[in-house]
């Protein structure tokens, strides 16, 4: 008696009805006609085959659109012969399109607005500066001073942002320093560093030109400069120091002394205080 297989065909839904026998040699000629298949693998540089006892393994590295496709394996021993396949899916970017480019019109859209931003140099953030640039200049404000920032520009339209343009080297925000400051910075220095009342009378009475109005606005300024940089200690003591200054100014307009009698005064009231 012969052996009757009903198969189901690839189309349309219809079964036949075949001999086992009939229905093996069909599936075997297939599987050895390898015009069926674009290629036969190869291990070269994209593509790697490793076998074991239990495992066949293919890797393709930087694999591409055109290894989308079906893939069948072959097992084969002295007893029989199996296969098997599976569809293979490559995502990517599509490919370059192969229709010529016709240019049939060319329209102008106005810049509406300059992005602006600015990135301090010990940051990886960049920050807005300015809601709306309308022309090619722009002032930037709040920069620390002694800091160096990146600057990029992008122009904006109705169809949205172009590519930022960056400087090529960071710019370092210098302190302009008025010509007093300039002689009496050295003094200014040691004077914003001391720690105590003693050390701040005794620089004071010897570089007595610091009991001024603009010694006091460049203490100010610098206190505020190293809050900005979150150290608070440091901005403690400076704005101490410039306190004093403030306190002997009020005195010499009170009493219509010379600043020094006004210094010794101040500090003595001290001792008295503390």
């Amino acid at each position: 008696m012969k052996e009757i297989l009903i198969v189901s065909t690839d189309k349309g839904g219809k079964t036949v009805v075949m001999e086992q026998t009939e229905y093996i040699t069909k599936i075997q000629d297939k599987l050895n006609d390898e015009s069926l298949f674009e290629k036969k693998l190869i291990s070269e540089d994209r593509t790697r085959m490793t076998y074991s006892d239990k495992l066949a393994k293919l890797i393709i590295t930087t694999s591409i659109r055109a290894d989308t496709g079906r893939y069948l394996i072959r097992l084969v021993n002295d007893s029989s012969e199996e296969t098997g396949d599976c569809e293979v899916i490559v995502l990517g970017p599509p490919s370059i399109p192969r229709s010529s480019l016709e240019v049939k019109g060319v329209t102008k859209s106005k810049i509406t607005n300059y992005l602006v931003e600015k990135r301090d140099k010990n940051s990886s953030d960049w920050v807005r500066c300015a809601e709306t640039v309308n022309s090619a200049k722009v002032t930037i404000e709040k920069l620390k001073e002694e800091h160096e920032y990146e600057f990029r520009v992008a122009a904006e339209n109705a169809k949205g942002l172009s590519e930022p343009l960056e400087i090529h080297k960071a710019v370092l925000v210098k302190i302009h320093l008025n010509p007093y400051v300039q002689q009496n910075e050295l003094n200014l220095e040691k004077y914003e560093k001391c720690l105590d009342f003693d050390k701040s009378q005794q620089i004071l009475e010897e570089k007595i030109l610091l009991v001024c109005q603009q010694a006091f606005d460049y203490l100010v300024r610098w206190s505020i400069n190293i809050g900005m940089d979150d150290d608070y200690v440091g901005m403690a003591r400076v704005s101490n120091q410039a306190l004093i200054i403030q306190f002997i100014l009020k005195l010499i307009e009170d009493t219509k002394c010379n600043p020094i009698e006004c210094t010794e005064a101040f500090f003595k009231r001290l001792d008295i205080w503390f």
